[in-house]
């Protein structure tokens, strides 16, 4: 299982973890050596955290301000102490001071917006009582019968099917409206929307799952899913999946129509709008192994993966290598002022059509 944080990614095992960091530096913590594990969820206005103590009291600490990888942290803290339920393991609440803070902020934030709104109806009743027509005249609007249902039956569907992999994918551009079912093909990874509906652990032939010991760890197949106009779907990791949908919408597809020149960049960092147009592009691997990563990072724009080779010469390493390494990532959004950190690697970014 994998998590990302904000500025680093958490990759679970059955008896260590791995953390690597912006830099793509690679910090591994065995279990049976630490002294005590603290954790706290997502909360109003807080990122959540797990922080893994030695027994010296040095702390590794791994931060998330996703609310939907609370659920992995728990299956993360209950894996762990299943393997060794000697170690402590503390959960931190969120103090009802530190809530009861929170809750007049957003009072005080809610009374501001009425008052806002307010003001704007007390503008617009001005202006009409100004404007108004003595109240001899009536407006009407005529209203045909059946129209959405002339508009629906006129709407053309096919069916649809692509494999997606690591990257974003907007439906409407990249795929259409269409209701889909996903099939894992390889790899692992997680499966996400930004809508919210979809939050889910692909692992082929549950490789993941055997690994760390968990029976039906992450899943292999996603049924009827409504994918609507605008949505971003996400693909992470090494992950592949077969998506398709019998009423897709495919006549309605559009083009980005970027105006955009190919580039190659290599180790640094580099601002969208100063060294690069802003815009959508396929992000393809060329050289060296390490970590490739936007500032500030959006899960549903932006990326945090590990290109590069697989050329371990251990068994164990490369089978980790195996569930690392990406090669290509397709339809990396960035915007202007946005910060692509390279580190260790040479890539190309070519305008996403």
């Amino acid at each position: 299982m994998s998590i990302k944080g904000k500025r680093k990614e958490l990759y679970i095992g059955k008896t260590e973890c791995n953390i690597i960091t912006f830099w793509g530096n690679k910090i591994t913590i065995e279990y049976e050596d630490l002294k005590r594990i603290d954790y706290q969820y997502c909360a109003p206005g807080q990122n959540g955290y797990i922080n893994f103590i030695d027994s010296s009291g040095k702390i590794s600490q791994f931060e998330y301000k996703d609310k939907l990888n609370d659920e992995k942290i728990k299956r993360t803290v209950e894996l762990i102490h299943e393997n060794f339920p000697n170690l402590k393991i503390r959960q931190k609440e969120v103090s009802s001071s530190e809530i009861s803070l929170q809750k007049k902020k957003y009072i005080f934030l809610i009374v501001i917006f009425l008052l806002v709104i307010l003001t704007g109806i007390g503008i617009v009743f001005k202006y009409y009582s100004t404007h108004r027509n003595n109240g001899d005249s009536i407006v009407t609007i005529p209203i045909q019968g059946h129209v959405s249902e002339n508009i629906e039956s006129s709407i053309e569907t096919e069916v649809f099917t692509t494999t997606l992999t690591a990257g974003h994918y907007i439906v409407g551009i990249d795929i259409p409206v269409g209701t889909y079912s996903f099939f894992s093909k390889k790899g692992s990874g997680n499966l996400i929307s930004d809508d919210g509906s979809i939050n889910e652990i692909f692992d082929y032939e549950s490789q993941v799952s055997s690994d760390i010991g968990i029976e039906n760890f992450g899943t292999e197949e996603l049924n009827n899913i409504p994918l609507t106009d605008g949505t971003i779907l996400t693909v992470t990791s090494t992950q592949e999946i077969s998506a398709g949908c019998e009423d897709g919408r495919v006549s309605e597809l559009k083009p980005r129509n970027q105006e955009l020149n190919e580039i190659e960049l290599g180790y640094g960092l580099y601002a969208a709008g100063d060294d690069f147009d802003p815009g959508t592009y396929n992000v393809t691997w060329l050289e060296g192994n390490g970590n490739i990563q936007t500032n500030p990072y959006d899960s549903d724009t932006g990326i945090n993966e590990i290109m590069g080779e697989k050329t371990a010469t251990y068994d164990e390493l490369q089978e980790l290598n195996n569930k690392l390494y990406i090669r290509s990532f397709n339809n990396l959004i960035l915007n202007e002022g946005d910060i692509l950190e390279i580190n260790d690697i040479k890539i190309k970014l070519t305008p996403s059509k």
